[in-house]
């Protein structure tokens, strides 16, 4: 179901993607990393240095259609599907499932301390830890699962990288880097996903449980589902852009000897001390654009989906 809601919204979401992960791969020195980075000339994918100054979002968006075309806008338009089919499916889609077990481990547990009294079919609210434990487990697999795909859509939005497609750049980077360099970035990706999960699905769960509480309206009114998701897609812009900053440049970055960054720890120090804090939320309002939209969209139809179903909605 979750694929269907996300292979909805990727076609109109992909050009803001690409110029979110320019913003994000601009830095104070990027004409001498520039000059330190590799350059691979083979039959299916060539690294080309850039030396662009830095730009805003609105800047980057018209040289991009003056200087590569419209096209550019959807580049990694392929592997974002194989993305969304893995990791998006299973972050979201094992949600549920994982949260039911910690509940009902975690009611198990808590009943041995409390009175008998209790009926065991009563009802009892899911504990906002819970929910928060299940997104990050949920999250954590997904971007495991899904993070080569990742690695693909980040390099061919970046324009350094000239894959023909999905496949030709898997072949590729287990030839020229190994198979291990399909997961370059998987620690911050892992953070990110567990991050956005987190505050994606335990935020819209938590705060349609609040706005019914505090309102009475019905849990599965429009109102109660729009202002959750709303309120899901800023927090999860927020806290998810550091790791999504230093994913991004891990991903970018080729792996070997060579790597610009050796750790997610390490790009971390080096890009805050070159060009400051407010680097970990370069890109915000792309991705808010794209986020906010995305989340709203997709948890709406996600909801719509499993009432449809006859299945319990989040």
């Amino acid at each position: 179901i979750h694929v269907s809601c996300l292979l909805f919204v990727i076609h109109p979401e992909s050009p803001i993607d690409v110029v979110k992960v320019r913003l994000q791969l601009q830095r104070s020195n990027l004409i001498q990393r520039s000059s330190e980075s590799a350059t691979v000339n083979n039959s299916s994918t060539s690294f080309r240095s850039s030396s662009q100054p830095n730009r805003g979002m609105l800047r980057i968006a018209y040289h991009m259609a003056k200087d590569e075309g419209l096209g550019s806008f959807w580049a990694g338009i392929s592997p974002a599907l194989y993305r969304n089919a893995t990791y998006s499916a299973l972050r979201i889609g094992m949600y549920e499932p994982i949260r039911g077990f910690f509940s009902a481990y975690y009611q198990q547990s808590n009943s041995r301390e409390t009175s008998i009294a209790q009926q065991p079919h009563e009802h009892q609210p899911i504990p906002f830890r819970v929910k928060v434990a299940a997104a990050i487990l949920s999250g954590a697999m997904g971007a495991l699962v899904g993070s080569p795909f990742e690695l693909i859509k980040v390099r061919c939005q970046s324009g350094h990288y000239g894959y023909p497609g999905t496949i030709p750049a898997l072949r590729s980077i287990v030839q020229h880097e190994g198979v291990s360099a399909l997961w370059n970035g998987v620690m911050p990706n892992l953070v990110r996903a567990s991050l956005l999960t987190a505050s994606q699905l335990a935020t819209y769960d938590e705060s349609k449980s609040l706005i019914v509480s505090y309102t009475g309206l019905d849990r599965t009114s429009l109102l109660v589902q729009l202002s959750g998701a709303m309120l899901a897609g800023l927090v999860t812009t927020t806290v998810t852009s550091p790791a999504d900053v230093v994913k991004t440049r891990m991903m970018n970055s080729r792996g070997g000897t060579g790597a610009v960054y050796v750790s997610s720890l390490g790009c971390l120090v080096t890009i805050t001390k070159e060009e400051g804090l407010s680097v970990l939320f370069k890109g915000w309002v792309p991705n808010y654009a794209r986020l906010g939209p995305q989340t709203v969209l997709s948890l709406l139809v996600y909801d719509y989906l499993r009432r449809l179903f006859g299945w319990e909605q989040i």
